[in-house]
């Protein structure tokens, strides 16, 4: 009788992860005059010109080499006032309303980095244009935070 071969161990290698993000504009500079135009398209104010659909996003490690770009996708409109406590909002809502501006929203552009190197434990994300600079994670954070972020300008 021959003896059996060996089995065969097939190594299961983790796909790289996909980083997806949302840049925020926090600015009550734009508004829309109903609650069912939220949603739709929008550009960033003046102060952020620059940031728009198709700029660039660039991961870079800890020594600042870029290892993955992407593109800004269109913007949309965001409730502006979502997350507030109910109090606060009601009064912010009541003083929008006398002033007849409409509802208030946030620009809001996303975007996906993907194919994120296995090795890479400190990561920083730049949108040039966006006044901020670049926002640093560690790979902890982002798996915690299942590889979406939030970056935020214009407060």
């Amino acid at each position: 009788m021959s003896p059996s071969p060996a089995p065969i161990v097939a190594e299961v290698i983790p796909a790289n992860p996909t980083l997806k993000g949302r840049l925020i504009i926090q600015q009550i500079e734009l508004f829309v005059s109903t609650e069912a135009e939220i949603g739709g398209d929008c550009l960033a104010p003046e102060r952020f010109r620059d940031v728009k659909s198709g700029s660039q996003v660039i991961l870079r490690n800890s020594v600042g080499e870029i290892v993955a770009v992407s593109r800004l996708e269109p913007g949309r409109s965001r409730y502006a006032l979502e997350g507030f406590p109910e109090q606060e909002e009601q009064s912010l809502r009541q003083t929008l309303d006398r002033a007849n501006r409409g509802v208030p929203v946030f620009c809001s552009f996303d975007f996906v980095l993907q194919d994120i190197p296995q090795d890479l434990q400190i990561f920083q994300v730049e949108i040039p244009g966006a006044a901020n600079g670049y926002q640093t994670y560690s790979r902890s954070d982002l798996e915690k935070a299942d590889w979406q972020i939030n970056l935020t300008i214009g407060v």
